[in-house]
């Protein structure tokens, strides 16, 4: 029987997409797995894709090529998506929408030849797309032959769409999806409310697989503490107060300064109790850090900012002597982060708002607020609060464990016609 070729395609966030394949491709000799354009793989993982993909595509128009370029914008301009496109760049700039029917046409042009590329050179049977906002799905709208469609949601791609387009690219091409799978049954509802009921039978639950390394790491850290010391000593991280790690990176999504407004209404003689620590990795907006560390300047109590990149061994350490961790970003899927501080059995403190039902599901326990005043009043009560965390850690490793994650996934692909 001939395998049929799944298209791997859309973001390539190798943290996601590696760790996901690497586990499913061997319990489905059915597929070829191939990728297209997983351009944000570093050099190492590169290699590691050529292991685990049967083969990578690597495709980019030139535009320089003047007869396809044309031919191109004679295909497009008669799109009824292109045209609704400029429609809308019109509604939300005026005439100044001059300006962005070039880049429009840029658009649209990549898109129709990666779909050309994918028609005549591949030989696809399944598209797997991952995030599809505009920028990764555009080139469904082009295909010209019949694919099984899996659209697979990360989180933001459904909570956070800011742009217009990015939300009718997704109403746009919903219709030709065979499944469409979603990590958490919140992000099923944001699906179904945005989109309409009508995709309800497509949507599957399908978490993604973590990688256990930061797991094992940790298993092994937290079993001989006689690093701590040394640890807290080298990053001058005070022994004497409860350590507070805040956010997992730079993006002002998560909430830096409403959190430094409610440090600023505990009193003096608490907050010097704490030692606060703001994680602020990717991106890199040094403006916004240095506003964050301006205000932080003002509370009376110790700060450390972390902004390079940490190894495995570094983050372990660095959760496991963090008494508490705070997770308060605008919006969220299911974040790894959050779920391998709470591997340690340390204290999490979350905002109600993110959509955390699937870590209740399987009795992972952390401690809620609703906002961040009340998060300041229970950082003034702390000892008040009781939350029995002890049996975190083997709840994740029974229920977050790659193969009872790998095992949705597989449900999803044997659910696909034969």
């Amino acid at each position: 029987m001939k395998k049929k070729n799944v298209l791997v395609t859309g973001i390539g966030q190798v943290n996601y997409i590696l760790q996901l394949y690497s586990q499913i491709i061997s319990e489905l000799p059915e597929y070829r797995f191939n990728s297209l354009n997983l351009r944000s793989f570093g050099n190492i993982d590169k290699e590691k894709a050529k292991g685990t993909f049967f083969e990578n595509f690597d495709f980019d128009f030139d535009f320089s090529n003047l007869v396809e370029t044309i031919r191109s914008i004679l295909s497009i301009s008669f799109d009824n998506y292109f045209q609704k496109h400029l429609r809308v760049l019109f509604s939300e700039n005026g005439f100044r929408f001059i300006s962005r029917v070039i880049p429009a046409f840029k658009e649209h042009i990549k898109a129709y030849q990666i779909a050309k590329f994918i028609d005549c050179k591949t030989d696809t049977d399944v598209i797997h797309l991952h995030f599809p906002k505009q920028e990764y799905a555009l080139f469904i709208n082009y295909l010209n032959r019949k694919y099984q469609i899996i659209f697979t949601y990360w989180g933001s791609d459904i909570f956070r769409i800011n742009n217009r387009m990015d939300h009718e690219i997704q109403a746009h091409l919903l219709p030709t999806s065979t499944l469409i799978t979603v990590a958490t049954p919140e992000m099923k509802f944001a699906l179904i409310t945005r989109y309409g009921s009508g995709f309800e039978d497509k949507i599957r639950i399908a978490r993604f697989i973590h990688d256990w390394t930061f797991y094992e790491l940790a298993h092994d850290f937290m079993q001989d503490l006689q690093w701590k010391e040394s640890y807290l000593n080298i990053n001058n991280f005070p022994g004497d107060k409860k350590i507070i790690l805040f956010g997992h990176n730079a993006f002002r999504e998560n909430n830096h300064l409403k959190f430094l407004e409610s440090l600023q209404s505990i009193p003096p003689e608490i907050i010097k109790y704490y030692h606060i620590i703001f994680s602020l990795t990717y991106p890199s907006d040094l403006e916004y850090i240095e506003k964050v560390k301006s205000i932080a300047g003002e509370i009376p109590t110790t700060f450390s900012y972390l902004t390079d990149f940490m190894s495995w061994e570094d983050m372990v350490k660095l959760k496991i002597v963090s008494d508490i961790y705070i997770h308060a970003p605008t919006t969220d899927g299911l974040s790894a982060f959050l779920t391998e501080f709470l591997y340690t059995n340390n204290l999490a403190l979350v905002g109600s708002w993110l959509p955390y039902k699937t870590f209740l599901k399987y009795k992972i326990k952390y401690l809620e607020f609703d906002d961040f005043e009340e998060l300041s009043k229970i950082l003034q009560n702390l000892n008040s609060y009781s939350v029995n965390t002890t049996l975190n850690k083997d709840n994740i490793e029974h229920n977050f464990n790659s193969s009872v994650i790998a095992d949705e996934w597989l449900k999803v692909f044997n659910e696909l016609p034969k």
